[in-house]
């Protein structure tokens, strides 16, 4: 049976089958194949959450093996450096693990992820260093900006105002009036 052509030939779709020959479609079919649909949008969007989700999860899961590694490493060597400090005889090649090709890895490995970290933080430290100044400079500067532009609107109004009367009446002045108490609110 599996050495018939048949078999194989059933295990084609038809459309790549040999002798298969297509009816010409309708200009009906065309065009109800082109047409939009409108899930496909929210197939493509859940796709690529779905992707990023998975992506991030596998992310989350690698930092925290990462983390309980580099902790497990820092807890040992804190612990041989107390050891040495206290005056107590230690092998520290065999409680670090050295000649141990496995553990040398991956202390080199915890080392150089100390090592990127903190060349990050330094970095990030430095834009946000470098960001302040110049948002102090601009600040600075549109200060400087405004403090000229009301100067000079201050000297405009004063050099262009015409004097007000001073206006005492309350009969002539409405909000002098609306400002008096009224009787018996007291």
């Amino acid at each position: 049976m599996v050495m018939q052509p048949r078999f194989w030939l059933g295990m084609l779709p038809r459309f790549m089958r040999p002798g298969v020959e297509r009816a010409p479609k309708t200009p009906a079919q065309i065009a109800r194949s082109k047409q939009w649909n409108p899930a496909t949008f929210y197939i493509w969007i859940f796709l690529l959450i779905g992707s990023h989700g998975i992506r991030m999860s596998a992310l989350r899961h690698q930092y925290t093996q990462f983390s309980r590694k580099a902790e497990i490493k820092i807890a040992l060597l804190k612990e041989v450096i107390e050891k040495i400090q206290r005056g107590e005889e230690v092998d520290v090649e065999r409680a670090l693990g050295t000649g141990d090709e496995i553990q040398e890895q991956e202390w080199q490995d915890v080392l150089r992820h100390i090592e990127e970290d903190d060349r990050l933080w330094r970095k990030k430290a430095r834009r946000r260093e470098r960001r302040a100044v110049k948002q102090a400079e601009q600040y600075g500067e549109q200060k400087a900006e405004l403090g000229a532009a009301a100067k000079d609107s201050q000297e405009y109004e004063t050099a262009f105002a015409e004097p007000q009367e001073v206006v005492e009446d309350e009969e002539q002045d409405p909000l002098l009036k609306a400002r008096r108490p009224k009787p018996g609110f007291y």
